[in-house]
């Protein structure tokens, strides 16, 4: 009964919690758990929090390495934990003054800790878990290279274009931002483009797990 009342609270809260305003990530509401419960949601509903786990930890990890900021790590790390993976960590080295962290972000979710949380969706439910956490990952970003450098964006719009694609993952809830980033748009233009793709691809995994729930 403990596990089964788990899985269905962190399925309601994963199903109903806000996401992103223009600016940055709502709060989102508290992932009811009991102590000591080591029940895990169900696949579909996993797919969502795998998404929110690679967005939150991307946000988290850019304000980290520019500023030693931990953001909403912690908030990661809850989802992380009942997913039932290990909570992510950033290592303890301190940024430099005026330092983007640019190379620091993407060797942690290259090789570092980042990546290992993709292994370990894989390991514990399936390809696609770990696929849609590095989509998350790519699409944040993809926001962030293009504010410096379009040109910086291209390698990662490709990689996230290439996933995308072979988890079938809609058209239409990635492909206009990655247009854009093809056009040279304007900077705002493409952070308005990820924070509706994001959006749009958390509603359609939202969608798709209450599907499953009937």
């Amino acid at each position: 009964m403990a596990g089964k009342a788990f899985a269905f609270a962190f399925a309601v809260c994963l199903l109903t919690c806000g996401l992103m305003d223009a600016v940055a990530l709502r709060i989102p509401c508290a992932l009811a758990a009991e102590e000591g419960s080591d029940a895990k949601p169900g696949p579909a509903i996993a797919k969502v929090g795998a998404w929110m786990l690679g967005e939150k930890l991307s946000l988290s990890a850019i304000m980290y390495f520019r500023k030693g900021d931990r953001g909403v790590l912690g908030e990661a790390q809850d989802i992380a934990a009942k997913l039932g993976v290990p909570r992510p960590e950033f290592p303890a080295d301190k940024p430099k003054q005026g330092d983007p962290g640019l190379t620091k972000v993407l060797d942690y979710f290259g090789k570092g800790g980042g990546a290992n949380v993709a292994t370990d969706l894989r390991r514990v439910y399936a390809e696609e878990h770990g696929s849609l956490y590095e989509i998350a990952v790519r699409l944040i970003m993809v926001w962030d290279l293009y504010r410096f450098d379009p040109a910086f964006a291209d390698p990662m719009a490709k990689s996230l274009r290439t996933k995308a694609i072979l988890i079938a993952l809609p058209d239409q809830l990635w492909r206009p931002t990655l247009s854009l980033v093809e056009k040279r748009a304007k900077y705002e233009d493409v952070k308005a483009a990820v924070l509706k793709a994001d959006e749009d691809t958390l509603s359609y995994l939202r969608e798709k797990a209450r599907a499953e729930q009937r």
